[in-house]
């Protein structure tokens, strides 16, 4: 009986996992880029409109921070730019022929 406890007790420390540090507001940390709406219709050139049109019709994605109409929105920029590339137009799409 004392084998098997010690040999659980053996296996219990050699399972033991190093917790990580605290989170310090000082470590440098890659967070993601968000884009407001207004960053977001400036780059394209676009109304805010235009944008939440987007957003709706489910062309764009983005994260609503709240319930409400005035909820913040914001942008992915990585999820941004997959986004327009799947938008984009090839020149069949547009009328002209390729050669």
């Amino acid at each position: 009986m004392e084998k098997e406890n010690s040999s659980l007790l053996q296996e219990q420390e050699n399972l033991n996992v190093e917790l990580p540090a605290r989170f310090n507001p000082n470590d440098t940390v890659a967070l993601p880029r968000l884009l407001t709406v207004m960053e977001v219709a400036d780059y394209l050139k676009l109304s805010r409109m235009q944008i939440f049109r987007l957003v709706s019709s489910g062309r764009l994605r983005a994260i609503k921070f709240g319930h409400t109409k005035q909820a913040g929105v914001r942008f992915l920029l990585s999820e941004l730019i997959e986004d327009l590339q799947k938008m984009r137009v090839s020149t069949n799409e547009r009328g002209q022929q390729n050669e």
